[in-house]
């Protein structure tokens, strides 16, 4: 219907996008009047939209007799080019676009604007993913003539509403059937309608269900919600919006989830405990017997040797002590008290009994004796814990 120029706004310094209307040779007057007209509409109606998924309009003049809309350059594709050169689209994805043109027409319809040619051609989508219906050639508004032929039917046979394609009254619910088929060749690459020509086309579209949707996944109900033949049962953009948002919601967890690395779970063991001394015990030589120990404890082998050996000098040392002081207690004893007969003189028993205690027992063989007594307590103790 028209070509857009790139150009440069030298007044305002900027970049700006031109839509040439293109206007055949021979075309009658009257239908170049319509169609000079239809442009002026386009111009009007996307001035009316401020929405951030609505191109905007800055200006439309007339040069030559024909016009010239001034509006946002873009750097984007369309939808149908996205399809054509990359293939179809994600769910996730297309529910998103989808979202974003919803919001765009429900602006529309609040101001009693109908697009009547939502398909991919007309849905561009921009480096930054923002999301843009244009095109509102067609768009009507109710205080607007009608600007059509009896029997000329504007839109792609494809995207358009049965109703419309029967000729009858028709509203926002059209729209949303043509958002319909498109998300739908944006998850399946192709129209659900299509049939090669027209007429086959927009029988298909009045008369049979849409081609199954192997693709759509969470949005095939979604998809059919908005391609229900009659108008009154199908889905509105309230029911349409919530069921995307939706999508979109599970969608993320799911990627995000598929995404994330593994966390690795760490194994609850028990803390290691203190290693166990095993110590292994020497052969016991046959036909002995442990020697069992307070408290039932068996002495380990060897222990009875190391006893023997370290007591063996404190206990010589004791009785050695004890020998010389009961020595010296009995070497002056009279040969009487022993019943043997005395060898020495009769005046001898004065003088033995002062020899007798001549030498008594020292302090320090007394303390020798008491420190030996004790060292093998201690000794003792030891060994029994």
């Amino acid at each position: 219907m028209g070509t857009v120029w790139r150009a440069f706004d030298q007044l305002l310094q900027r970049e700006v996008a031109v839509k040439e209307v293109l206007i055949h040779d021979g075309l009658p007057d009257r239908e170049r009047e319509m169609l000079c007209e239809r442009t002026f509409r386009e111009a009007r109606a996307a001035a009316q939209l401020d929405h951030s998924s609505v191109i905007r309009v800055y200006d439309v003049v007339q040069d030559s007799d024909r016009p010239w809309i001034i509006m946002e350059v873009l750097d984007s594709r369309s939808l149908a080019e996205i399809i054509a050169d990359d293939g179809i689209l994600p769910p996730l994805r297309v529910a998103e676009i989808g979202l974003s043109v919803l919001s765009a027409l429900q602006a529309a319809h609040k101001l009693d604007i109908l697009h009547r040619d939502v398909k991919p051609g007309n849905v561009l989508i921009c480096p930054n993913g923002r999301v843009v219906l244009t095109d509102f050639g067609v768009a009507r508004s109710p205080n607007e003539s009608r600007l059509t032929s009896t029997g000329l039917l504007l839109g792609s046979p494809q995207y358009i509403a049965p109703e419309r394609a029967r000729g009858r009254p028709f509203g926002a619910p059209s729209d949303l059937f043509s958002l319909g088929a498109t998300l739908y060749a944006a998850l399946e690459g192709k129209p659900p309608f299509d049939r090669g020509e027209p007429i086959p086309t927009m029988t298909a579209v009045v008369c049979e269900p849409p081609d199954p949707m192997p693709n759509a996944g969470p949005l095939e109900d979604v998809i059919l919600g908005l391609l229900e033949k009659n108008a009154d049962e199908r889905w509105d953009a309230e029911r349409t919006k919530s069921a995307m948002r939706a999508v979109i919601a599970a969608e993320r967890r799911r990627n995000s989830t598929e995404e994330a690395p593994p966390r690795r779970i760490r194994e609850q063991t028990a803390p290691p405990s203190a290693p166990k001394i095993v110590k292994k015990l020497p052969d016991r030589p046959r036909g002995t017997t442990p020697t069992k120990h307070r408290g039932g404890r068996h002495r380990r082998s060897g222990e009875g040797d190391l006893f023997t050996a370290l007591t063996r000098p404190i206990m010589t040392a004791a009785e050695a002590t004890a020998a010389i002081v009961v020595s010296r207690n009995n070497s002056g004893r009279h040969a009487s008290d022993t019943g043997l007969p005395s060898a020495a003189p009769a005046t001898a028993p004065s003088v033995a009994k002062e020899s007798a205690w001549a030498n008594p027992p020292t302090w320090g063989m007394l303390i020798a004796a008491f420190t030996a007594a004790i060292g093998l307590g201690i000794l003792l103790a030891v060994l029994a814990s």
